[in-house]
């Protein structure tokens, strides 16, 4: 469970950019967070993650109070969550295989152990032949499955997908979002961030609507309303 107690976070001593959020999410869940840009939204993986500390409050990932993580720490968190953008940031000098193989190897997985679990991962997100790819050689659909196997590489139980269709077209924006369900559909918690209002009413998900830094609503099954 993901667990946010009164958290605050304030920037530069004076811009008070979340508000004593108070958000339980469970393990195997599907979450949907929205909101306008600048509402919030961001920064509240960016504290899931530890790149930002909050001001005030305690989060607490599994019982693990992360608000007090030593920086010795962080990489296992971020082994645990797993974080897909909407620019895919993959290595762009690397093949979608080599690409995976980087974090495979972060994880401790190397040699023939390594090989399978790519070729495992690159046969889920439905790119079993594109190992060999550049990224300049695959559409923004393919890349952003590549980034989202590299992602599955670390075994998370939780994935934090932030506006991960942003740059796609509709066709391929329906590929990934199908994908994010099926890693749903296998246990791991899944927290899609966007302003799309078609992607959120189509999911019929859990929708936290974040409005100047506060939770304006956390509704079951809701639909986009700001």
């Amino acid at each position: 469970m993901i667990e946010f107690k009164n958290i605050g976070k304030i920037y530069n001593n004076s811009v008070n950019v979340l508000k004593d959020i108070n958000l339980s999410i469970d393990n195997g869940e599907y979450v949907c967070i929205i909101g306008r840009s600048g509402s919030g939204k961001t920064t509240l993986a960016k504290l899931m993650t530890a790149e930002e500390k909050p001001t005030s409050g305690v989060i607490t990932i599994d019982d693990w109070d992360i608000t007090k993580i030593k920086k010795k720490d962080i990489p296992s968190l971020r082994r645990q969550i797993a974080v897909i953008f909407q620019d895919f940031r993959l290595l762009p000098k690397k093949t979608a295989k080599e690409n995976i193989s980087f974090a495979c190897e972060i994880s401790g997985d190397f040699g023939s152990k390594m090989n399978s679990k790519i070729d495992q991962l690159l046969q889920v997100v439905g790119l079993g032949d594109k190992s060999k790819n550049y990224p300049f050689e695959l559409s923004g659909g393919e890349q952003q499955r590549v980034a989202i196997a590299r992602a599955l590489a670390f075994n998370p139980s939780i994935l934090i997908a932030d506006e991960p269709t942003g740059n796609l077209d509709s066709i391929n924006t329906e590929g990934i979002l199908t994908l994010l369900q099926d890693i749903n559909n296998m246990g791991t918690t899944v927290i899609l961030i966007t302003h799309d209002k078609e992607i959120v009413n189509s999911l019929n998900k859990r929708i936290i609507t974040i409005e100047d830094g506060r939770i304006a609503s956390d509704r079951v099954n809701g639909k986009y309303l700001i």
